[in-house]
């Protein structure tokens, strides 16, 4: 009877332990869930251009190591601290990872290292919110396919670090000086920059994580005429917001450009490579020379709507980009200089565009709230020198 009675009072006390450890983990509403990594690579055809996407291992990864981090508090779109171990933890690194962490929004991060285990930069990944209490159980998945380094590293032009004229009337110069800066000279850094804007093809990737960070991929309205080839694979992706974008441009360890650092993709350095002079600074458009058709997806053009990208090899900038005038108009991470600090630069004008207008000419700055979405307006990325990898 003795025994009994002490094992029943054991008994007593290990519920109640549980029961103070249930209350705990809900009071902090803490979750428990398992991470499984994936990984993707890009199929690039004879120009370079990305054409599709293909499945790998996802030991193409590297280690594969996470890193969680709490929204900016200035700007919640942005990844800010570490979240701290009384927060968050990892209870076993071991594939697949299992997580206990508090309930709400967060970053995570996946280092990455190519096949020589050189790291380039992490894909950042925005989660909406983690697990909490009421989800909390090991069989709780989040999988989650992540771009290798060189997909990362796919696609791209080199751009590198030096002066290059920004504003200006260009030349030939514009006839509507109304909106014209005066010219002036600027240094920027050395970053690469992405062939061609971001397409359906490539955003689907990102949106087949929604149900992890709520960005869905667009809708477009099949009736509407200049609308009706605009969801197909390699048209650019449109209807985006600045967040949205941004959130694509860092799941793939990459940024939206600055805007100095789209018109220098557009326009070229003082030099286009070391001791190589640049034959036209203040090119006005990307193609220096010539007029528009035949050279930029604008109004009159033969498209409805928007069109495959990289489909105007005479409209090349500088330094093998497409696209960089008409299409659509691309997102930078800028605000603007002299107005609304809380607007973001957009650049390049857009399938719409009035070649007379000249929107579309480097002398031309727009600028659209973070919140907006049309179906003129697209992105793409870039990766800055520290995540520049040698050959």
């Amino acid at each position: 009877e003795t025994r009994l009675a002490r094992e029943e009072a054991q008994a007593q006390q290990r519920r109640a332990e549980e029961a103070a450890e249930a209350n705990r983990l809900a009071a902090a509403d803490l979750g428990l869930f398992r991470v499984v990594l994936k990984a993707f690579d890009v199929v690039v055809d004879a120009r370079g251009l990305v054409t599709g996407f293909k499945d790998v291992p996802a030991s193409a990864l590297g280690t594969g190591e996470l890193a969680f981090f709490d929204p900016d508090a200035e700007d919640p779109s942005s990844p800010g601290v570490a979240i701290p171990s009384a927060r968050l933890r990892v209870v076993d690194a071991a594939t697949p990872f299992l997580i206990e962490g508090r309930a709400g929004p967060a970053f995570v991060q996946i280092r990455r290292q190519d096949a020589a285990g050189i790291a380039c930069e992490p894909a950042t990944l925005y989660v909406a919110r983690l697990p909490g209490y009421a989800d909390r159980s090991a069989s709780r998945v989040l999988t989650i396919a992540v771009p290798t380094c060189d997909a990362s590293q796919a696609a791209q032009s080199d751009v590198p670090a030096g002066p290059v004229w920004l504003d200006g009337a260009g030349e030939p110069p514009v006839r509507h000086t109304e909106y014209v800066q005066s010219a002036r000279l600027a240094q920027v850094g050395a970053f690469r920059i992405a062939l061609t804007e971001v397409t359906n093809a490539g955003y689907a990737r990102y949106a087949a994580l929604s149900a992890i960070t709520g960005h869905r991929a667009p809708e477009y309205p099949p009736a509407v005429p200049d609308l009706r080839d605009a969801a197909a694979a390699d048209r650019p992706v449109t209807a985006v917001d600045f967040t949205e974008a941004r959130a694509y441009c860092r799941f793939w360890g990459k940024d939206l450009p600055t805007a100095a650092e789209w018109e220098k993709a557009a326009r070229g350095g003082v030099e286009l490579a070391p001791g190589k002079p640049n034959p036209a600074p203040h090119r006005s458009t990307p193609w220096a020379a010539g007029g528009v058709a035949g050279h930029a997806n604008l109004k009159g053009e033969p498209f409805a709507g928007v069109s495959p990208v990289g489909s105007f090899l005479d409209g090349r900038g500088p330094y093998g980009t497409y696209d960089l005038a008409g299409n659509v108009w691309e997102w930078t991470c800028s605000a603007p200089e002299d107005t609304d600090r809380r607007q973001r630069v957009v650049r390049g004008g857009g399938w719409a565009s009035d070649p007379a207008e000249e929107l579309h000419t480097l002398a031309f700055s727009n600028q659209r709230d973070p919140r907006y979405t049309g179906y003129e307006l697209g992105f793409r990325c870039v990766t800055r020198s520290a995540g520049i990898r040698p050959e």
